[in-house]
């Protein structure tokens, strides 16, 4: 089960880091490339993806903190094409600071993913799926705001 968790975890970063370099220096894109990879991501982790086997793995203490597939590697390509866009009169930003950002994105797919109609006090059998793309269609605004400010 890690050997595959593993596996689609390096593909969801080589897939993250292509998004973000693929834009050119100074050009953010606008909010339409980052909703799309942030619904991309959440499909991989919302029904019928990975967050159930994740918040099990983690659970019961079986997802390594520092295997390559973590988030560290995907936040030093996007703290990278992060620099090569900003503004030159910008104050330069820290990677922990990158990093950070893209933990609070992660948790808020994986908890949207986990527990999201719960939170919000849906129905089980009846999530309102256009209140979650909201909330991540806002979250992403939100993450791209912080990483172009």
């Amino acid at each position: 089960m890690h050997a595959v968790i593993s596996r689609r975890v390096k593909a969801m970063n080589h897939e993250v880091v292509l998004a973000l370099v693929g834009l050119p220096p100074g050009d953010t894109g606008g909010h339409a490339p980052t909703i799309a990879l942030f619904e991309r991501l959440f499909q991989m982790f919302g029904p019928g993806g990975h967050a159930r086997v994740l918040a099990f793995l983690a659970l019961e203490g079986r997802v390594p903190g520092a295997e390559p597939e973590s988030l560290m590697p995907l936040a030093q390509a996007a703290h990278a094409a992060r620099l090569a866009r900003r503004a030159s009169r910008t104050p330069r930003p820290s990677l922990e600071d990158t990093h950070f950002t893209l933990l609070l994105a992660a948790f808020g797919l994986f908890g949207e993913a986990i527990a999201g109609p719960l939170f919000r006090g849906e129905p089980e059998d009846a999530p309102d799926e256009k209140t979650s793309r909201r909330f991540r269609e806002w979250l992403a605004r939100l993450i791209l705001a912080h990483l172009e400010a």
